[in-house]
């Protein structure tokens, strides 16, 4: 699990190795995974839930999904721990923004936008070329359309 937190949002990634055991395409358990992991952003990253949140769940088969935790900032009068939050399901395709051009093993797409490298998973993979991919990139999981559909698919 890794958290970003930026202004009124708290981002946090959870890979399958994470979430192996929850069917996260179920709204019931998203709700419980949604629960487990308030408690650890509480107890391991002293970052406190408390409020309304609109959660964008992104979901792709191969690293699993982000949680995209947006604080509206609505005030509840007196209610110190109420936590209400509205899921919101995206299935995406996760792109990884790379620095340099790496053959990889697993079959995938490579996309040349605004002058950024991107790759795109096209089969399954395991954790440990997942590993290697994720130390040498950076996770997109916003637009990612825009980049498959306008970018120029480079052939190494």
């Amino acid at each position: 699990m890794k958290v970003n937190r930026l202004d009124d949002s708290i981002i946090v990634f959870l890979n399958n190795f994470f979430i192996n055991d929850i069917n996260y395409r179920d709204n019931k358990d998203l709700e419980k995974l949604l629960k487990i992991v308030i408690d650890k952003l509480k107890n391991y990253y002293d970052i406190n839930v408390i409020g309304y949140y609109n959660v964008l769940v992104y979901i792709d088969k191969n690293y699993g999904l982000i949680l995209e935790m947006i604080d509206e900032n609505l005030e509840y009068m007196d209610c110190d721990e109420i936590i209400d939050a509205r899921l919101k399901v995206i299935n995406t395709n996760f792109l990884y923004k790379i620095n340099d051009l790496i053959n990889y093993s697993f079959e995938h797409k490579t996309y040349l936008y605004q002058d950024e490298i991107y790759i795109d998973i096209l089969e399954d993979i395991d954790y440990i070329e997942l590993g290697i991919l994720l130390e040498n990139s950076e996770i997109i999981y916003k637009n990612t359309q825009d980049i498959i559909k306008y970018g120029k698919v480079l052939k190494i």
